[in-house]
C-alpha cells in the first residue's frame, strides 16, 4: 500500500479522464482496482477502455477510463455487476457521479435560438440534467452524471459539450 502513495496523490491532480459508473474516490480505486477488465468485456457499448500508455502511468496504467467525445456511457450498470473487488459500487442511475457537462455558448450552434435540443434528447435524465432556458443550453450540475451522451449528440463541429471528470 506504501508503494501507491505518491503516484496516487499525483494521480488525482492529475486526473483528465471519467471513470466507470459507481467508482469510488480515486485514490481508493487506483488500489482497489486489480486492472482485470471485466468491466471493459461486459460493456455493451465499448465505452470502457482500459488505461495504456505512458499518459496514464500516474493514474493507473490498466484501470478502466471513458472517453465520451468516442463512445460515451449508456450507464447500463453491467460494469459494476462485475467488478470482482467493488472498486465499482452500486448506485443508483440518478445518483452517478462521474464528471459534469460543461457547454461552450459560443460553439452551440442553439444559443439563444432555442431551436435544437439534440443534447438534451440525447440525455438519460432530460429536462433536470439538461436543458434549455433562455434559448441557451444549461447544465444541472446536482443532475448530471457525466455520462457523456449529450456529447456526440451535440451537432456542433467540434461538440459544444466537454464532461469534466470528477476529481
Amino acid at each position: 500500500m506504501s508503494l501507491f502513495k505518491k503516484p496516487v496523490k499525483t494521480a488525482v491532480k492529475k486526473i483528465r479522464h471519467l471513470r466507470p459508473p459507481g467508482a469510488i474516490k480515486e485514490m481508493l480505486f487506483i488500489g482497489q482496482c486489480t486492472r482485470c477488465g471485466k468491466c471493459r468485456d461486459v460493456c455493451p457499448v465499448h465505452a470502457i477502455k482500459l488505461a495504456v500508455g505512458e499518459e496514464f502511468i500516474e493514474a493507473g496504467r490498466g484501470t478502466p477510463i471513458i472517453f465520451p467525445q468516442e463512445v460515451p456511457c449508456n450507464l447500463c450498470m453491467e460494469c459494476i455487476k462485475v467488478c470482482p473487488t467493488h472498486a465499482l459500487k452500486m448506485v443508483d442511475k440518478e445518483k452517478v457521479k462521474m464528471g459534469t457537462a460543461s457547454v461552450d455558448d459560443g460553439s452551440c450552434l442553439n444559443y439563444g435560438k432555442g431551436a435544437c435540443q439534440s443534447c438534451v434528447n440525447a440525455c438519460p435524465f432530460p429536462d433536470k440534467a439538461v436543458f434549455i432556458k433562455d434559448g441557451i443550453a444549461r447544465i444541472n450540475p446536482e443532475a448530471c452524471t457525466g455520462c457523456g451522451l449529450c456529447v456526440p449528440a451535440c451537432v456542433g463541429t467540434p461538440s459544444a459539450i466537454i464532461i469534466m471528470p470528477k476529481i
